[in-house]
């Protein structure tokens, strides 16, 4: 337990020192996503970029937000998430959904 524990960590921080595989919210983002999550904050936006560097990053290296498209993500962050919860790993629907806003978000076109 202790050495999963340990490569998390270690994992986390890696991930967190490489810049270019996660995007960081701005209000412009906010604002281009309006219509499709209405109660979206900035906060939320940060917070889903944030679980995304945190839960996905342990079983696998994270991909660029655009690297799918928005229509995409939803199914890859599902059977994601069904195969993190399956190894233990727990990502909460709430959560899940916040991951998710955020990867369709920042994988709009024109970001």
């Amino acid at each position: 337990m202790y050495k999963i524990l340990l490569i998390s960590a270690v994992l986390t921080i890696a991930a967190a020192c490489s810049s270019s595989k996660k995007v960081v919210p701005s209000q412009p983002d906010l604002v281009n996503v309006n219509a499709a999550y209405p109660d979206l904050t900035l906060a939320d936006f940060n917070q889903g970029k944030i679980l995304y560097g945190e839960k996905c990053v342990v079983c696998h290296a994270l991909k660029s937000p655009k690297s799918l498209s928005p229509e995409r993500w939803p199914s890859m962050v599902a059977d994601m998430t069904n195969k993190a919860n399956k190894k233990e790993m727990r990502i909460d629907p709430t959560q899940e959904a916040l991951i998710l806003k955020y990867l369709v978000t920042m994988s709009t076109p024109g970001k």
